[in-house]
């Protein structure tokens, strides 16, 4: 045999051991491949996780804020820092880690979540405050975005063969609390209660610690704070027809026949439509405004401080004379509020919450009316005709004119209800959708909440 066919021979015997060495190889190369694909994937479905933990930490702390601008009775803007927030960074902290976690996804294995950072910026982006854990600090007051960082690592599955054992995602989100024009009607429903426009009276400067400025809706005498009540004790009847006038004869036992001057009334309850009222203090009456504390009226009052007196004949109203310029008017009820409305009023509160804080916990935000002290009105029995005049010309039916309407914050203890016969609301803000935004600083009236980064 020549040497070439002997080294051709040797080269076609086969060589022990290669196949092995390149499966060997190839099967790691398609480990590492898989590996890489699975971690990989969840990789990218961790760092969603955390970017939806990140937005929902963002629009809760910005929400919360949007809900929380106070500003001085005569201030109508926040600008120049005037205004300041209702709540303390712990209530941001709070809401913001409790958002974080409820969106925070699949908790695998050695899953490492870092508190999360907020970070407090005014309209111009620039940072005021960076806060990583709770602090009962304030929020700075000229805050018009919250920017919230997540970070989380994890342990990998298959990549540790390729020296892999730990990944880490981070995401963040910005949210800003944007002004909007006050709405003409509240963005929620109300309770059948109103105070005078009046911030002179029934304020409490001095409120109870961690709590903004407060003003005194009820009581006989209060507890505590400052302030008169006399003008500004009332409850409203909100329902269809007067519960006491009667155009053709005063008679309280006769069924009253006078509409309301509201713009609309609560479809899910209409007390006249149940039995008519025999007077203001009547049964039916009681129970329809246990009924509005408790489940909130979701009419319609059109409030505006352009007042003018009404007709002088009662007869002509409503008529053209109040649609759409003249704040309604709804006849108010003095006397004692009582232990059920306070109770109907903390059932609203638990049914309804807003949110809660370190001021008095647990808050509903109900929209409260205003009046003017000086557009009250009587109805005056002793004259022909009778009509509706300014009360010192005779003493009768007594309602008022709305002029606004204002967010409180009320609280289902002693902080809003010290006794059954004090009410205390909290001055805030509120947020509001669908609502058109305006530049600068947050308003102390509406807001409206959205992620901008």
């Amino acid at each position: 045999m020549s040497r070439l066919n002997k080294y051709s021979l040797r080269a076609l015997r086969p060589r022990v051991g290669q196949t092995m060495v390149m499966f060997a190889i190839m099967i790691t190369v398609l480990i590492g491949f898989v590996s890489l694909a699975i971690d990989l994937g969840f990789t990218y479905s961790q760092r969603r996780f955390t970017q939806n933990a990140a937005d929902a930490g963002a629009v809760a702390g910005a929400r919360l804020l949007a809900n929380s601008v106070y500003a001085p009775p005569s201030a109508t803007s926040c600008t120049a820092g005037s205004c300041s927030f209702t709540v303390t960074q712990k209530d941001v902290w709070d809401v913001v880690v409790k958002y974080v976690d409820e969106n925070k996804g699949m908790n695998v294995g050695t899953a490492n979540y870092k508190s999360p950072t907020i970070i407090y910026k005014d309209v111009d982006k620039k940072e005021l405050a960076k806060q990583t854990a709770s602090s009962t600090a304030a929020v700075p007051p000229t805050t018009a975005m919250v920017q919230v960082q997540r970070q989380m690592s994890f342990g990998t599955f298959l990549a540790p063969v390729i020296g892999r054992n730990t990944m880490s995602v981070g995401a963040q989100a910005t949210a800003q609390i944007m002004p909007v024009a006050k709405p003409q009607y509240p963005p929620g429903p109300t309770w059948p209660m109103t105070r005078a426009d009046n911030d002179n009276q029934g304020v409490d400067k001095s409120p109870p610690a961690n709590c903004p400025p407060r003003t005194l809706f009820w009581t006989g005498s209060p507890s505590s704070g400052t302030g008169t009540t006399a003008d500004w004790k009332q409850l409203i009847y909100y329902g269809r027809k007067s519960a006491y006038v009667n155009l053709a004869n005063l008679v309280t036992t006769q069924a009253p026949a006078h509409d309301q001057l509201l713009t609309e009334f609560d479809a899910s309850f209409d007390p006249y439509s149940l039995a008519p009222p025999a007077d203001l203090k009547g049964n039916d009456v009681q129970i329809a405004l246990e009924t509005w504390f408790r489940n909130g009226f979701k009419g319609k009052i059109n409030a505006s401080p352009n007042y003018s007196p009404p007709p002088t004949d009662a007869n002509l109203e409503p008529g053209s004379w109040q649609q759409g310029v003249h704040g309604d008017k709804a006849e108010v009820i003095s006397g004692n509020l009582g232990s059920n409305m306070s109770q109907a009023m903390k059932d609203f509160i638990t049914n309804n919450p807003s949110g809660t804080d370190s001021c008095g916990g647990t808050f509903a935000i109900v929209y409260m009316y205003m009046w003017r002290a000086d557009t009250a009105e009587s109805w005056v029995s002793n004259q022909t005709p009778r009509r509706f005049q300014n009360p010192n010309q005779g003493q009768a039916i007594e309602r008022v004119t709305f002029t606004r309407w204002q967010p409180f914050k009320f609280y289902n203890t002693a902080t809003s209800f010290p006794n059954a016969s004090e009410i205390w609301g909290y001055y805030t803000s509120t947020e509001v959708g669908n609502a058109s935004p305006t530049s600068g600083p947050p308003s102390p009236d509406a807001n409206l909440v959205s992620i901008v980064e």
